[in-house]
């Protein structure tokens, strides 16, 4: 008996999908205890406050090979027919933050489990492709202890994995700790209750934190009621107070995004649906507020690795080495890319072409079919900078002013910056840009008025 399935192993949500249905989903954090042979490697989701030192949740970042092993054997279970020796052909999405390396010791363990791997996949690659995006895409991934960013770019034949950066360190659970303290502060607060002195309740705090946030981040403000020994603990919370404590974790995922942008190109920001209900998040996306912002649903990688087929004659069956596929055919889509929700601001500025432009207090009207040259000597008509500035050319950059855009073009030796990235020969700017010459530099913003 041979079972052919696919393995996501973005560890906040560990998937497994067959024929394009995603059959499990769930965060990795396990038992962690080997004089616990029983429970060794199950799933220990709600267990991880009462006993945070027999709980694993970094074994996928760490590559804790038994911990891998006692894992998959329980993952794998339930499609083996409860035969461990039944035979299984897999295909893996890889998360980011997975290198040559972290393969490797995935694959002496999944080997070591009777399972056959018959290719390693980017998962970005097979998100982008499972959507059916054109052009270039920037996929988020946020795990138990990381963010990645993943730049992609889909042309006429496939989508292909260009770029990668990683932070580890913060990820959802450091989201969940800074929350925590938010929700023990208030609890302290209004009813002279501290959870952390008992175990349960501090766990049963935990498990609810993350549909509270999502509640948060939909209406504004979500209630919670504790259960404790005594009585019920009642708190609201919200969304700008959980956006302020997970603020350190939101810069950093930001952050990771900036790393992989490219200048000057229209961009798809993607990320599973559950991160778009992060509270605080697309505040934090001020940067991108020009690109189009896409929610997936969570496992459609692993769904689109299942979708890949199995073929004999072609896949990894024979060899000791395993190909990792960075790319995948475009002819893969079979979900519709869905808009992921925004703030009103947000929108506006993404849809709205600058009218004005302000330095340093004075105003210029951006006309249509006008050019502005901005520099230390534009010529006639442009906005003259001072000569003192570092950096700055004698023809800077030019705004062109067509009827419903307003485009930048880049013509400095050492470049033009807006909302803190270069320029690549031009882009679109919209109201509430920054435009940034020199160094340190004049800034230049952007407006919209009437």
């Amino acid at each position: 008996m041979t079972t052919r399935i696919a393995l996501g192993t973005v560890d906040s949500a560990l998937a497994v999908a067959s024929d394009g249905v995603l059959r499990a989903c769930s965060r990795s954090i396990v038992h962690a205890d080997a004089n616990d042979p029983v429970r060794f490697g199950t799933d220990a989701q709600h267990q991880r406050r009462l006993y945070p030192a027999k709980v694993s949740t970094t074994h996928w970042r760490d590559l804790r090979a038994d911990l891998l092993r006692a894992e998959l054997r329980t993952r794998l279970w339930p499609f083996r027919g409860g035969d461990s020796r039944a035979r299984a052909e897999l295909r893996i999405s890889v998360s980011a933050q997975h290198d040559a390396a972290a393969l490797g010791v995935i694959l002496a363990a999944l080997r070591a489990e009777n399972a056959q791997v018959l290719g390693f996949h980017d998962a970005a690659a097979l998100t982008v492709a499972a959507v059916g995006l054109r052009g270039t895409a920037l996929v988020l991934e946020i795990g138990l202890h990381h963010v990645a960013a993943t730049r992609v770019v889909a042309d006429g034949l496939e989508s292909r994995r260009k770029a990668v950066a990683v932070r580890r360190g913060t990820g959802l659970l450091e989201l969940h700790d800074a929350w925590m303290g938010l929700a023990r502060e208030a609890l302290v607060r209004r009813n002279r209750y501290d959870p952390l002195h008992d175990a349960a309740a501090e766990q049963r705090l935990e498990d609810s934190l993350l549909p509270a946030a999502a509640e948060a981040a939909r209406v504004g403000v979500a209630h919670l009621e504790i259960p404790t020994t005594a009585d019920v603990a009642r708190i609201s919370l919200t969304r700008d107070q959980f956006g302020a404590s997970g603020a350190s974790v939101l810069r950093n995922i930001a952050a990771v995004l900036r790393e992989v942008r490219p200048p000057g190109r229209d961009l798809a920001l993607v990320a599973p649906e559950w991160v778009w209900e992060l509270p605080g998040l697309t505040s934090a996306f001020g940067d991108f507020a020009a690109s189009r912002w896409v929610s997936v649903p969570t496992g459609i990688s692993a769904r689109a690795a299942s979708l890949l087929g199995f073929d004999p004659d072609h896949d990894d069956t024979h060899d000791e080495s395993v190909v990792f596929h960075r790319g995948v055919p475009r002819d893969h889509a079979f979900e519709i890319a869905t808009d992921a929700p925004r703030d009103p601001s947000s929108a506006l500025r993404r849809r709205t072409p600058p009218t004005h432009l302000n330095h340093a207090g004075v105003i210029l009207a951006l006309t249509p079919g006008s050019v502005l040259p901005v520099g230390r000597d534009p010529g006639r008509g442009g906005l003259v900078l001072p000569n003192s500035s570092a950096g700055i050319s004698r023809l800077h950059c030019t705004l062109l002013c067509e009827a419903d855009r307003v485009s930048l073009v880049d013509h400095a030796r050492y470049g033009t910056l807006v909302n803190g990235e270069r320029v690549v020969d031009r882009i679109t700017v919209n109201a509430g840009d920054r435009i940034r010459l020199g160094d340190p530099g004049v800034e230049l913003e952007l407006l919209a008025v009437g």
